[in-house]
């Protein structure tokens, strides 16, 4: 039928868009699904169908496909991995301002949002629109992901697990250069 058939289109246009966006990368990454969102208590983890027999380990960066961060995997099985929310209570990334030298952390609140701060400017005070983006101070991710806007002076407009299906993990070496 022509419903059925619409939907076929849909859904294979969106995969030759995925495929392209992951051509296009300059580094290695591997797609992956949302399998669970597994928001218990303060912690917002969530599944990815992808393992260690797809070359993933603790530590890589879960993006979307327009490349906003969505998470880190903090635990991997040979065909899955649980990645930590950047809404978890235990999320702590050092993020940058775009254009700028200053500097601070998000953390989740373990519910649905995540907020900036502790900056290296003490004067510095948040607004909102402002580009928040990763920053390889504490050694932990690459520099330059792009999480999201500021909505006020601390809370910062990420996406979150649930908003999407599918994701992109990105392979790299150390805290600068990816695989």
């Amino acid at each position: 039928n022509k419903h059925d058939c619409d939907i076929a289109i849909l859904e294979n246009q969106k995969l030759e868009q995925e495929i392209d966006i992951k051509k296009s990368s300059p580094y290695q990454s591997v797609i992956a699904d949302i399998q669970f969102d597994g928001s218990v208590f303060h912690h917002n983890t969530f599944l990815i169908n992808r393992g260690k027999k797809s070359g993933l380990e603790k530590g890589l960066v879960v993006v979307s496909f327009d490349n906003r961060l969505v998470g880190t995997i903090i635990d991997c099985g040979s065909q899955f991995c649980r990645v930590r929310a950047l809404t978890d209570s235990d999320t702590n990334i050092a993020v940058r301002i775009t254009g700028s030298d200053i500097s601070g952390f998000l953390r989740g609140n373990g519910k649905s949002k995540a907020y900036i701060g502790f900056f290296n400017d003490t004067q510095f005070v948040g607004k909102s629109g402002l580009k928040i983006i990763t920053s390889n101070i504490s050694g932990i991710l690459p520099s330059g992901i792009y999480i999201g806007d500021t909505v006020d002076e601390t809370q910062v407009d990420i996406l979150k697990p649930t908003d999407i299906s599918r994701v992109m993990v990105l392979q790299f070496n150390d805290t600068d250069s990816y695989k």
